[in-house]
């Protein structure tokens, strides 16, 4: 059995704390050595400023104004609403008597045989059995073409997953995710360049995550050329599609077979 080996061998440095980075935003007002104690100075003289403010007192009223009740209370206002939902429930009282009338009295003129004959199907590519249902005259040919072209694109799926790749993508992987550390780690603002190398790191996961599961049945390495498969052959191939109907429709599957080869 075909033991998956997992081609990306980089490790990552942790990332440092969220509450480390934020002396990295502080840009100080004056030149200093350390940022990070800059920022510890600074901090604490606006608590104690901050503290200062919140225990002054007032010398000011600054409570809101009067509020009248004739500004408060529109009467007019509450009366027009009134009139307008008065007329609307005047309304709806006589469109619902003029439904019950219609209900009471139906009209004659319609006649709903005339409108109940079924559909002719003179003319069209449809057939009409004995239940009385509609079947399609070209179902079975668009079947065998829909067939043909599903075994022809996984000929070409085949044929692209056999090719070698012509670029060492470990070698770009894990490049590109030491470039990112090096960034994070320089940056003023590393919270940017730190999403960047958790989506990389986490969708190259998830496609070798394809090759360690239990339901799927890796190939020799010499199938693949020696890289990693690109997605997980869960289908069944053209060729096993065919023996399975051919159980079912006794034989015709072969010709099947014979009619469309597989192309190595």
């Amino acid at each position: 059995m075909y033991s998956p080996v997992l081609h990306h061998t980089h490790r990552h440095a942790p990332p440092p704390p969220a509450q480390n980075w934020s002396h990295r935003h502080y840009n100080p007002p004056h030149p200093t050595a350390s940022k990070l104690l800059s920022k510890k100075w600074e901090d604490k003289s606006r608590s104690l400023h901050l503290k200062k403010i919140k225990e002054a007192k007032s010398t000011i009223d600054s409570r809101p104004p009067r509020v009248w009740p004739h500004l408060e209370v529109r009467l007019k206002r509450v009366q027009v609403e009134q009139e307008r939902l008065q007329e609307i429930e005047r309304n709806n009282h006589i469109l619902l008597d003029r439904i019950a009338f219609q209900l009471d009295n139906p009209s004659e003129v319609s006649d709903l045989k005339s409108s109940q004959r079924p559909p002719s199907h003179r003319g069209s590519a449809t057939s009409v059995n004995s239940s009385g249902s509609t079947r399609s005259l070209h179902a079975p040919k668009r079947k065998r073409d829909l067939k043909a072209i599903e075994f022809q694109n996984m000929t070409i799926l085949q044929r692209i997953e056999d090719q070698p790749p012509t670029y060492p993508r470990t070698k770009f992987f894990a490049s590109r995710c030491q470039n990112l550390e090096y960034l994070r780690n320089i940056a003023q603002y590393p919270q940017t360049y730190e999403r960047l190398l958790e989506g990389h790191v986490g969708r190259h996961r998830r496609e070798s995550s394809l090759c360690v599961h239990e339901d799927i049945v890796l190939p020799p390495p010499g199938k693949t050329n020696g890289r990693p498969p690109t997605r997980p052959n869960r289908m069944l191939g053209p060729l096993e599609d065919l023996v399975i109907e051919d159980v079912e429709d006794g034989g015709a599957a072969d010709r099947k077979r014979e009619e469309f080869p597989r192309i190595a």
